[in-house]
C-alpha cells in the first residue's frame, strides 16, 4: 500500500511539471533529499523516480515560456569548468567500468544544479526551493531525534538505505548543513506556529546529529553552532539556544557515546581514525605520480591504482574527506576547481550580505547570505572526514547563493536606475536597456 501511494505522489509530480517546470526542481529536490522510493518495501524502490522527474523537468523547460539562457555568474561557470575536468579525468580511468557510473550520478547533479539556476527566478521560488529541502532533511532530523530520545541514544540513527545519507556519517553532515536552512525559515516567519515548529525541528535534529554517534559530525556541529551565533541577528537569543539544546543532548546521550567521542584525541590508537589517514596518504601518493589528472573516479577502489600505488598491507577503504577524494581522483586541477567553488561560495554569501545590508526589502537576502554561509562551514568541517565531495545538497546550496545574489544585484540596480513595471503575475520585471526580456525577478514592496 505504501508502495502505491508513493508512486501515486510522483507521477502525480509530472502533470505538475509540464505546466510549470520550476516545479521540477521542487520535486527533484524532495526525491533526491528525502528519498521517498526508498521508504516503500517493493516495486517503487527500484523505479528511477529521479529520472523520471528529471526528463519531465527539461521537456517542459524547454517547451515551456521560461528563460532558456542560463544566467552567468562566477559560480555557476566554475561548475561547468569542474563538469568538463571531471569528464576529462573519467576519459582517462584505467578501469571505465569502475569510473563511468560515479561520472554519471555526478554530472547528473551538477546538471540539475544549473537547471535550478535557470528556473529558480524569483525570492518566491528560492524560498519555496529551501522549505522542500528543509522538509525532505527535516523528516529525517524529526525521526531520528524522537529515535534518540526514546532509545536513550543507544542505538545509531541511519538514513534511508540506498541513498547519499544512508550512512550515519552522511546523515550527520547533512543535518548540520540543513540547521541553518531551518533557522533561516525561522528568522523570515512571522507565524508563531511555524517559527516555534522550527524551533523544535532544529532540537531533534541536534538529538538525531548526536545519535548517528559520528564524531566528525561533533566536530562539525559545534563549528557550524558557532558561526551560526556569529551571523545571526539575534546573537544572544541563537546563543542561548544552542547551548540549551547541546547540553540537553551531552547530558542525555550515555556513557558508550562519551566514549567514542573522546577517541577523537586518540586517533593514534583508533584502527579506524588510522585507516582513513592510510588513505589520505594513498590519496597523496596518486597525486604525486599523477599531480595534474588524478586517478579518475572511484580512483580508492581501482585494484590497478591500488597495485601503484597503496602501500603493501593496508586494507583499502574509502577516502574519508572530500578533500583527498577529490585530490585523488581529479588532481591538484581538480581539487583547486573543488575549493574555488566552496571559497567563492563563502566570498559571494559574503558580498549578498554587504549588498544587502540596509535595505529593509533585502533582509532576507542578507540572513540567507549568512546561513548558507554557515551551512558551507558545516560542509566544510564534517567534509573533511567524508567521501561526499559530490553530495547534492552542496551543490544546490552553491545554486542558492549563486540565485540570491543575482536577485540582489537585480533588485538594487532596480532601485538605482529603472522604473519597476507591473507584470502579468504581480511581480516585478527587471528590464535593462541593452535586454529584451526579463531575466531575474523581485518582488515588489
Amino acid at each position: 500500500m505504501r508502495d502505491i501511494f508513493i508512486a501515486f505522489l510522483v507521477m502525480c509530480c509530472v502533470p505538475a511539471i509540464l505546466f510549470f517546470p520550476h516545479l521540477g526542481v521542487y520535486a527533484w529536490s524532495w526525491i533526491s533529499y528525502m528519498n521517498p522510493h526508498r521508504l516503500g518495501y517493493g516495486f517503487v524502490s527500484t523505479w528511477p523516480v529521479a529520472e523520471i522527474v528529471g526528463i519531465a523537468t527539461l521537456v517542459a523547460w524547454v517547451f515551456s515560456k521560461e528563460p532558456k539562457k542560463l544566467p552567468m555568474h562566477t559560480l555557476l561557470v566554475l561548475i561547468m569548468i569542474f563538469m568538463a575536468w571531471i569528464s576529462f579525468t573519467t576519459w582517462l580511468s584505467s578501469d571505465p567500468a569502475l569510473s563511468d557510473p560515479k561520472w554519471d550520478q555526478t554530472m547528473k547533479i551538477l546538471l540539475f544544479t544549473l537547471v535550478t539556476a535557470g528556473l529558480i527566478t524569483t525570492k518566491n521560488r528560492l524560498v519555496g526551493l529551501i522549505w522542500i529541502i528543509v522538509l525532505s532533511l527535516g523528516f529525517y532530523g524529526a525521526k531520528g531525534g524522537v529515535f534518540t530520545i526514546e532509545t536513550g541514544g543507544q542505538y545509531h540513527v541511519w538514513g534511508p538505505a540506498g541513498s547519499f545519507i544512508s550512512d550515519n556519517n552522511q546523515l550527520a553532515m547533512a543535518l548540520v548543513m540543513t540547521i541553518p536552512l531551518m533557522r533561516f525559515l525561522q528568522m523570515q516567519s512571522k507565524i508563531t506556529l511555524i517559527r516555534w515548529g522550527l524551533g523544535i525541528g532544529i532540537g531533534l535534529t541536534i538529538f538525531a546529529i548526536f545519535g548517528t554517534q559520528s564524531r566528525g559530525a561533533l566536530l562539525a556541529i559545534i563549528a557550524m553552532l558557532g558561526f551560526l551565533v556569529l551571523k545571526s541577528r539575534r546573537r544572544a537569543f541563537a546563543l542561548m539556544a544552542s547551548v540549551l539544546a547541546v547540553v540537553a543532548a551531552l547530558v542525555f546521550m550515555p556513557q558508550s557515546w562519551t566514549n567514542r567521542m573522546m577517541t577523537i584525541d586518540a586517533y593514534q590508537k583508533d584502527q579506524s581514525a588510522q585507516g582513513r589517514i592510510e588513505m589520505w596518504k594513498f590519496a597523496l601518493n596518486i597525486a604525486e605520480h599523477n599531480p595534474v589528472t588524478g586517478g579518475s573516479f572511484m580512483a580508492f577502489a581501482n585494484p590497478k591504482v591500488q597495485q601503484k600505488y597503496l602501500k603493501p598491507g593496508i586494507e583499502p577503504r574509502a577516502p574519508h574527506s572530500i578533500y583527498f577524494e577529490t585530490l585523488g581522483e581529479h588532481g591538484y586541477v581538480g581539487l583547486a576547481i573543488f575549493l574555488s567553488i566552496l571559497i567563492g561560495a563563502f566570498y559571494y554569501g559574503g558580498r549578498t550580505i554587504r549588498l544587502a545590508r540596509g535595505d529593509p526589502d533585502l533582509v532576507w537576502a542578507r540572513d540567507l547570505g549568512s546561513m548558507i554561509q554557515v551551512s558551507l562551514v558545516g560542509y566544510a568541517v564534517a567534509g573533511a572526514f567524508l567521501n561526499l565531495a559530490t553530495f547534492d545538497l552542496y551543490y544546490h546550496l552553491i545554486a542558492i547563493i549563486a540565485i540570491t545574489d543575482l536577485l540582489v544585484r537585480t533588485a538594487l540596480a532596480h532601485k538605482n536606475s529603472e522604473v519597476p513595471a507591473k507584470s502579468d503575475e504581480g511581480i516585478l520585471t527587471t528590464m535593462s536597456p541593452a535586454v529584451a526580456k526579463p531575466k531575474f525577478t523581485v518582488l515588489s514592496r
